[in-house]
C-alpha cells in the first residue's frame, strides 16, 4: 500500500512556516527603532536574529529530509526563544520524523512532548494535535489518535488528509462502516489521493462489493502508472 509519510509531515511544517513568516514581519515591525522610517527595515535584538537563523536552517534541513540535524537547529533556536511555539512545534515534526533511527522511542516521546507544550499554550493549535494524533498512531494507541484526528477533521472536514487518518484510525478500531463513509468522503474530495482509492477498494472487496471496488483499483493502477 502506499505510504508518503515524511512528505505528508513536511506538508504539515511547511503550512505552519507560512504563518511564521507574516509572525517574523510583524516581530520586525515592533522592534524597530524609535525615530527610524518606515524604509529602514526590521532591527531584531541579538537573541531574536539568532533564534531566526536557527529556525531557518531548521526549515531547510526539513525540505532535505535532515530530521536530526534540523531538530537540533530547531532546538538551538528555543534556546534564545523559549517561548516561541513555531519553533517547539517544528522541533516535535522533526523528532517524530525520527521514528525509524537509532533512540527511536526517546525521539518519539520528545516529540509527544513538543506537541503537548504547544497545545498548552494554544489548544486551538491544529497541526500539533494532528501530530500528536500521528504520535499515538505510530505507537498503537488508536483511540487517543482518533480522538486527535476527530478534533481537527471536525473543524476542517475538507482537508483530505485529515479524513483518511481519521478513516484509517476508524478502520483499525474495526469501526468499518464510519470508516467506509469517510473514505467515500476522501475520495470525492481528492479523486487523485492514491492511498484512499486503494484503502476504500479493499474494503468495499472485504465487504462483498466487488464491482465498486473493481473500478477504483483501476484507477489506483492509473494512477500509479502516471506516478512512475
Amino acid at each position: 500500500m502506499p505510504h508518503a509519510q515524511p512528505r505528508i509531515f513536511k506538508d504539515v511544517m511547511l503550512r505552519q512556516l507560512s504563518l511564521i513568516l507574516l509572525g517574523g514581519i510583524l516581530i520586525g515591525a515592533c522592534v524597530r527603532e524609535p525615530g527610524q522610517g518606515p524604509s529602514a527595515g526590521p532591527q531584531f535584538p541579538p537573541e531574536i536574529s539568532t533564534a531566526l537563523a536557527s529556525f531557518n536552517r531548521g526549515a531547510g534541513l526539513m525540505e532535505q529530509y535532515q530530521y536530526a540535524p534540523a531538530a537540533e537547529a530547531f532546538a538551538s533556536s528555543l534556546e534564545q526563544a523559549p517561548h516561541w511555539t513555531a519553533a517547539r512545534f517544528n522541533l516535535g515534526l522533526a523528532l517524530l520524523n525520527m521514528q525509524e533511527q537509532a533512540e527511536a522511542e526517546g525521539n518519539l516521546e520528545q516529540a509527544k512532548q513538543a506537541f503537548e507544550a504547544v497545545l498548552q499554550t494554544d489548544p486551538q493549535h491544529l497541526h500539533a494535535r494532528f501530530s500528536l494524533g500521528l504520535y499515538f498512531q505510530h505507537i498503537g494507541e488508536n483511540e487517543q489518535a482518533l480522538a486527535c484526528y476527530k478534533t481537527v477533521h471536525q473543524d476542517d472536514p475538507n482537508d483530505p488528509f485529515v479524513a483518511y487518518k481519521y478513516a484509517e484510525t476508524l478502520l483499525n478500531l474495526e469501526r468499518k462502516p464510519e470508516g467506509i463513509r469517510l473514505l467515500e468522503h476522501v475520495v470525492d474530495l481528492d479523486p487523485g489521493f492514491v492511498s484512499a482509492l486503494y484503502r476504500l477498494g479493499i474494503q468495499y472487496q472485504r465487504s462483498g462489493r466487488r464491482d465498486e471496488a473493481k473500478p477504483l483499483f483501476d484507477r489506483f493502477r492509473n494512477l500509479k502508472k502516471e506516478e512512475l
